[in-house]
């Protein structure tokens, strides 16, 4: 019985693969790319989350739908013009890749203040915002400071350092790229830029990679698994259900982000993931 409801398993997953690659065919190749990649990386962990208010999984009908045009690339409505940052033509690339109107700021920020808060949820001692690594001089040595440390992260009594990099897969600079060799190029940046000064401190450094699909890189991933596991032990809770928390709140973070950022609402960003 049992081997009979395998095989009838994987014929429907197999069934299914098909009718999902022929629906693709349909698309346009911009549409077609963003959603093989949701799919190949399994980001859609947040559809299946119970909306709790408790970890700011719960969504308004207005967020949900602004979600799912975000996921599948359609169009939304009420959207500006034009760019309240730099003045261009203002669509959803636009808005993930422009820097001047401070949302791709929000956007890393409150990446980095939701790690904050659960390094220090899990536990974990001396947990640091933008910790300062290289003290700027008047011979042009430029100062340095990761994102956020944390002490006895990888190694007990050492600094683990992290910096984060949230990038847009889909702007026009990266289209000819695979997304391996797009975070390959981000994380050798990062350790270029970071490594040599966290030695000198002693100090270990993580680059934390992710593009706005919340797809993680490999070094990432790793320092998640990390994360859940210390948290379970915390909370004394099932590691599965740690790590299931972890994906879903980044990517739960990234809905809420992208839905700011398409709209202009960068005044918004400021919610607090203090519970």
């Amino acid at each position: 019985m049992r081997s009979i409801t395998s095989e009838m398993k994987t014929m429907k997953e197999i069934d299914d693969s098909l009718q999902v690659r022929r629906l693709m065919d349909l698309l346009p190749e911009d549409k077609s790319n963003k959603i093989n990649r949701i799919l190949e990386n399994k980001c859609s962990t947040w559809l299946s989350v119970i909306p709790t208010n408790d970890n700011f999984f719960a969504m308004s009908a207005d967020e949900f739908r602004d979600a799912m045009a975000i996921r599948y690339y359609f169009g939304m409505k009420g959207l500006p013009s034009a760019c309240d940052g730099c003045g261009e033509n203002f669509d959803l690339n636009h808005a993930l890749n422009c820097k001047k109107g401070g949302l791709v700021t929000a956007r890393h920020n409150e990446a980095r203040d939701l790690n904050c808060d659960l390094c220090a949820l899990a536990g974990l001692a001396q947990v640091t915002s933008e910790p300062i690594l290289q003290e700027s001089t008047g011979d042009d040595t430029k100062g340095l400071r990761a994102d956020w440390s944390v002490r006895g992260f990888w190694e007990h009594q050492r600094v683990a350092l992290f910096d984060i990099c949230i990038l847009n897969a889909d702007a026009k600079s990266l289209q000819n790229q695979s997304l391996k060799s797009i975070f390959n190029t981000r994380k050798q940046i990062k350790k270029d830029k970071y490594c040599a000064a966290a030695e000198s401190r002693r100090a270990t450094f993580t680059p934390i990679i992710a593009s706005c699909e919340a797809i993680f890189e490999s070094e990432a991933e790793v320092y998640f698994k990390r994360l859940a596991t210390i948290l379970s032990k915390k909370m004394e809770i099932f590691l599965l259900s740690c790590t299931l928390l972890h994906q879903s709140q980044n990517a739960d973070l990234h809905n809420e982000v992208c839905k700011l950022v398409y709209k202009g609402l960068a005044n918004e960003m400021e919610r607090s993931w203090d519970n």
